[in-house]
């Protein structure tokens, strides 16, 4: 048995935090990307384990602890649960038995959208990233234009979610909520590669629906929960 090292334990400290604190929700949604695949950029160095079937039942155990009434599986990039053209997420999804948002007969989806109190919200895991600091919220504000751009095909879309880019940025405008959520991985080699400090947010968000308005005219609220990791940070030595 390998210990884990101190950026796994804190990891794991921060999830079990949000699970216990945020536990049976009516729905919890994967955003994609939870089994990690066999990272071949980085030589499998950031993945516990490359098999398939390790990363499935350790992200089926994870998901688990929230002990969520529906749980909804978006698959995210083919990078992470693809093998050979397969979906590791839709086996996931079939453990968990999730919620079928997939086309077809298949349980896990790129992308649908959650219908309660006349409200809709949109989830997808695939957005345009940036990793420029002043450019953070252009993805996400672009995907909203673009949903709204649609609305003659998908009815009123109240809210998007979004993950992919491991940041979290809320951009709200008046009549649509659109949130990049965090993610539960440290950044890998080749994000160290591409920049000299990657943006990286981890940790959560919950949301909240109402069926009539509050004082402020809304129906859709918002918490997230993120973590520090300093465990991760660039050190620092003196000498």
């Amino acid at each position: 048995m390998v210990e884990p090292n101190p950026i796994q334990r804190a990891l794991n400290a921060a999830y079990d935090t949000v699970a216990e604190e945020w536990a049976k929700p009516d729905i919890l949604v994967s955003l994609g990307d939870a089994t990690g695949g066999q990272d071949r950029k980085s030589a499998g160095t950031s993945a516990v384990s490359t098999q398939p079937l390790d990363q499935v039942n350790a992200a089926q155990q994870l998901l688990e602890k929230f002990h969520a009434r529906h749980i909804a599986v978006i698959r995210g990039s083919g990078y992470h649960v693809s093998v050979n053209g397969l979906p590791v997420e839709e086996v996931l999804a079939e453990k968990l038995k999730a919620l079928p948002v997939g086309a077809g007969n298949m349980r896990s989806g790129l992308k649908f959208m959650l219908d309660k109190f006349k409200l809709r919200l949109h989830f997808a895991h695939h957005v345009p990233s940036s990793q420029v600091e002043w450019y953070l919220t252009t993805p996400i504000a672009k995907e909203g234009i673009r949903i709204a751009l649609q609305e003659g095909r998908l009815g009123k879309v109240h809210a998007v979610f979004r993950g992919h880019n491991h940041y979290y940025v809320k951009v709200e405008f008046w009549n649509q909520l659109l949130i990049s959520c965090p993610c539960w991985v440290m950044p890998s080699d080749f994000m160290h590669k591409k920049s000299g400090e990657p943006v990286t947010t981890i940790g959560a968000v919950r949301f909240q629906l109402t069926d009539k308005p509050d004082d402020l005219g809304k129906q859709i609220r918002t918490q997230k929960m993120l973590f520090p990791i300093k465990e991760a940070n660039t050190r620092v030595v003196t000498v």
